[in-house]
C-alpha cells in the first residue's frame, strides 16, 4: 500500500485507513527530522497507537504521550512543552488516519511534507530496537483542562450551551459551563468539530452563524485595542476591509510556506488562541458580549454580508495542467481577485486534487466565481 499525505492526514487513498504496519513505518520516518513527538488520539487506536510509537522510539525519537485527546489539545501540548512536533491518531467512523504536526502545533510546510514522503520510502531493517523514550505526558492535558477552567470562570453564570459528537470535548465542557441564569444577550449554542479547532453559534435572533464571523468578532475587539491580527491567506478578504476601518492591518501567512515572513507571521498568530482552537474561541466571543452587554445579533451587526464556498477539483493524469498554473515556484497560491470577490486555487497536499476558495457577497455570486475559473483556465 502507498501512503499520501493529503488535506485531512496520512492514510492510503484505496482504503482511507492506515495499517499499523504502515503506521509503524510513518512513526520511523518522522522521528527522522523530529526527536520529540507528542503523540495523542481519538479512542479505539489503540493497535495504531502502539505502531506508530514503536515507529518513533525505533527512530531514536521520544514518544511524549498525551492520551485521549483532540487536535486542538496535541495542538496545544505541542506548544507548550516544547517538543519538536506531534502526530494525532484520527478515527473517522472507524478508518484510522494520521494528522502530523511541525512544531508551535504548526501544519507541516511543504519542505518537511517533502521530506517526509521520502523518508517513507525508505527501506528500515526488519530489526526495530527501541532506543527513544516513551512519557507518559498526560499532564500536558490536565493543564490544558485548567487553562480552559481559568478562562471560563469568568463567563460561568452565562446561558451558553456547549455541544459537540466529540465525547472528549463534551466530557470537558460539561466542567466548563453552567447555566443556571439566563439572559437575553448570552442565550447561544455553540457546536464544536470533532477537532476541536473550530466552532459556530446559533440564537434564535441570528440562525446559525459560521465559524468565519465568530473569529472576526474577536478580531473587531482587538482592532478596537489598537491591535493587528494575523490571518492566513485563504480566510475571507472582509477582514483587510474591517480592519482597515479601525487602521489596523491584517497580516496575511501562508501556512505551508516555510520563507521568513510566513514562518514570522504564524509566530504572531500564536498570539491569538481563538483562530485555532474552539474553546478559546467561544470564551472570546462569550466575554465581548458580556462586557459590551450585546447580544450575538448586535455584534454581528459590524461585520458586512458576505460568503465563502469551497471546491474540490479532480486533476486527472491526463489533464493538461502544468504545475505552473497552480502553483509558482515561490509561492503555494495563486490569489486572483476582481469586482465580485476573490479565488484562491491551492494545489493539495497529495497533488491529486485542486482546492478553489471563493469569497464574495452572495452564495450564487462565490458559484459563480468558482465555474468562471475553471473555464478560463480549461477545467470543468
Amino acid at each position: 500500500m502507498k501512503l499520501s499525505i493529503n488535506e485531512d492526514g496520512i492514510y492510503d487513498c484505496d482504503t482511507y485507513t492506515i495499517s499499523c504496519a504502515d503506521a509503524l513505518r510513518c512513526g520511523r520516518a518522522f522521528a527522522e527530522s523530529c526527536h520529540d513527538v507528542v503523540v495523542g488520539s481519538d479512542r479505539n487506536c489503540e493497535a495504531v497507537f502502539h505502531a506508530l510509537t514503536s515507529g518513533i522510539l525505533s527512530g531514536s525519537g521520544n514518544v511524549w504521550s498525551i492520551g485521549n485527546c483532540t487536535q486542538a489539545q496535541l495542538k496545544y501540548a505541542v506548544r507548550v512543552s516544547g517538543a519538536g512536533g506531534g502526530i494525532f491518531i484520527q478515527n473517522c467512523s472507524g478508518n484510522i488516519r494520521l494528522v502530523p504536526f511541525s512544531e508551535a502545533g504548526h501544519a507541516l510546510v511543504r519542505e518537511e511534507e517533502k521530506n517526509l514522503l521520502q523518508n517513507l520510502q525508505t527501506e528500515y531493517d526488519d530489526v526495530y530496537n527501541e532506543e527513544g523514550k516513551l512519557i507518559n505526558s498526560s499532564t500536558l492535558i490536565r493543564m490544558y483542562s485548567s487553562d480552559a477552567a481559568r478562562l471560563f470562570s469568568a463567563v460561568r453564570k452565562a446561558d451558553i450551551r456547549i455541544n459537540s459528537s466529540n465525547p472528549v470535548i463534551r466530557e470537558l465542557c460539561e466542567e466548563l459551563t453552567d447555566n443556571n441564569t439566563s439572559d437575553h444577550f448570552s442565550s447561544v449554542t455553540f457546536s464544536v468539530s470533532d477537532d476541536g479547532m473550530r466552532a459556530s453559534a446559533y440564537s434564535c435572533e441570528t440562525g446559525f452563524v459560521f465559524y468565519e464571523k465568530l473569529i472576526l468578532i474577536c478580531c473587531i475587539d482587538e482592532f478596537e485595542k489598537g491591535n493587528d491580527v494575523a490571518l492566513p491567506y485563504s480566510f475571507p478578504m472582509i477582514a483587510d476591509r474591517i480592519a482597515s476601518g479601525y487602521n489596523q492591518n491584517i497580516y496575511r501567512f501562508d501556512p505551508f510556506s516555510e520563507n521568513a515572513a510566513d514562518t514570522s507571521r504564524k509566530e504572531i498568530s500564536l498570539e491569538f488562541p481563538f483562530l485555532y482552537d474552539a474553546l478559546y474561541l467561544i470564551n472570546r466571543v462569550v466575554r465581548i458580549m458580556l462586557l459590551r452587554k450585546k447580544s450575538l445579533a448586535m455584534l454581528l451587526d459590524d461585520i458586512p454580508d458576505f460568503t465563502t464556498a469551497v471546491k474540490y477539483i479532480n486533476l486527472h493524469h491526463d489533464e493538461n495542467c502544468e504545475e505552473s498554473d497552480i502553483r509558482s515556484r515561490d509561492e503555494n497560491d495563486v490569489v486572483c481577485r476582481c469586482d465580485n470577490g476573490r479565488i484562491i486555487a491551492r494545489k493539495s497536499r497529495s497533488g491529486k486534487s485542486l482546492i478553489l476558495f471563493a469569497e464574495s457577497y452572495s452564495t450564487e455570486s462565490a458559484d459563480e466565481l468558482c465555474c468562471s475559473w475553471l473555464s478560463d483556465h480549461g477545467m470543468r
